[in-house]
């Protein structure tokens, strides 16, 4: 019985000791993986991504662990999970952030050597404005889903443009068989139809400038309403942060600019058109003109035979 009782206190004092070893070992790697972590945050920082997320979480874990090691030192047990967690949110944060900015940056060269000049894009370019603003905020783990979105969509629209040119090229197709089959009648027909475009054409060039210059207007009117409504969001109600505010007052800006870059070149050509359409129907009404001259001349020429 007494060497039982010796034997259970033995163990009691190794597990004890054993206690003792397991926090002094959580301490020291909880103080290695703080230093850990400064190290990821400049490292971050040094490549240009922001780190006030990161850095709050390692001032939260740092606070913990000087009050715990504190606590050691008063000779009680102090409990580093929290910093440990910490230190491990930070690690993969990290991961994450360089996933999103290779990931991302694969999509945007990918993106930009398969797209074609016809496709219209801009869902594409609005997603990834999303996943920079996303990448901007350190809320990494978003990116991700948001570049598979972005690989979808371009798909999407690589799809809907193969449709297209496979339609038109349909079209050549079957109008190429017409002009074989019915040459003369397609002929006729074609032959009509340029003349009617050469009577009209340029009310048709002034139509397609004015329809673009208006399209454009008013995708400026949209562009100045979201850069009205984001500095309410920020200035009066404070629902978004500056960084955010920053970036999307950037991105407004940029296509604002590139509009009003080509608007008076549109209005340019739309004046040239005017111009040589005015020209146009000076030497037609000359020439009507000349004609009829030459018409009473012939009228009197046979009256005085």
């Amino acid at each position: 019985m007494r060497k039982l009782l010796i034997l259970l206190l033995g163990l009691f004092f190794l597990s004890l000791a054993f206690a003792q070893e397991t926090n002094l070992t959580d301490q020291e790697f909880s103080r290695q993986c703080l230093d850990s972590s400064v190290g990821i945050m400049s490292s971050l920082e040094s490549e240009g991504f922001n780190i006030l997320r990161i850095n709050d979480t390692l001032v939260k874990a740092q606070t913990i662990y000087d009050s715990q090691y504190l606590v050691e030192r008063q000779g009680r047990d102090g409990e580093y999970s929290f910093v440990i967690d910490s230190c491990e949110e930070i690690e993969v944060l990290y991961e994450l952030a360089i996933k999103a900015r290779d990931d991302l940056g694969v999509f945007v060269g990918f993106y930009e050597e398969t797209r074609s000049s016809g496709m219209n894009t801009t869902s594409v370019d609005l997603i990834i404005v999303e996943i920079e603003k996303e990448i901007n905020d350190e809320r990494y783990e978003k990116a991700d889903p948001l570049i598979e979105e972005a690989y979808e969509e371009f798909s999407r629209v690589q799809e809907e443009y193969g449709r297209l040119n496979k339609f038109y090229a349909a079209t050549s197709r079957s109008f190429t068989l017409l002009l074989k089959e019915y040459g003369y009648y397609t002929l006729s027909v074609l032959v009509v139809l340029i003349l009617i475009y050469l009577a009209y054409r340029v009310r048709i060039k002034k139509l397609i400038v004015r329809h673009k210059i208006n399209n454009l207007r008013l995708r400026k009117k949209s562009l100045k309403a979201l850069m009205e409504k984001t500095q309410k969001e920020y200035f009066q109600k404070g629902n978004i942060s500056e960084a955010d505010y920053q970036l999307r007052s950037k991105n407004f800006a940029t296509l604002v600019r590139d509009i009003d870059r080509e608007l008076p070149l549109l209005e340019e050509k739309l004046i040239k058109v005017d111009t040589h359409g005015i020209k146009n129907g000076k030497i037609e009404a000359d020439f009507k003109k000349e004609e009829r001259k030459q018409k009473k001349k012939s009228t009197k020429r046979k009256r005085s035979k």
